[in-house]
């Protein structure tokens, strides 16, 4: 059994067609289909199929996942991990506090607000990502 691969129809993945006139899409879709072509596989979806981790190697992946996890909040809560959080932040706001308009004289302070910026772009890239 002989596999092949055809390009897919990128006017069908494409989200930003809106602008598109009729005209111009018709012509696009004469232009890719004109060029479709077909592309032996020789084996290699197989061969790929092959190299994936199986049943047994994702559900160790995950129970590990779930051990390390469950360690990781044991192992903060016995230590009242808490307490040093509570007490760095009420260090930082306290310096913030006190700061006087010297507040991007504090390196601590300059290296938090750079995280929190950068975490906050990061969470609104991932929450608008369409997967």
């Amino acid at each position: 059994m002989e596999n092949k691969t055809k390009y897919n129809d990128p006017l069908a993945q494409s989200a930003d067609l809106d602008n598109v006139s009729t005209a111009d899409e018709q012509l696009i879709r004469q232009f890719f289909t004109e060029r479709m072509s077909e592309i032996p596989d020789d084996g290699f979806t197989q061969r790929v199929m092959n190299r994936l981790p199986s049943r047994t190697e994702q559900w160790l992946n995950r129970l590990w996942i779930a051990f390390c996890t469950i360690a990781g909040i044991v192992l903060f809560v016995a230590g009242c991990g808490w307490r040093g959080i509570w007490g760095s932040l009420r260090g930082l706001w306290a310096d913030v506090a006190t700061a006087d308009w010297t507040l991007w004289q504090n390196p601590v302070m300059i290296y938090s607000m750079a995280i929190f910026v950068i975490l906050a772009i990061t969470s609104h890239e991932l929450m608008e990502a369409k997967y």
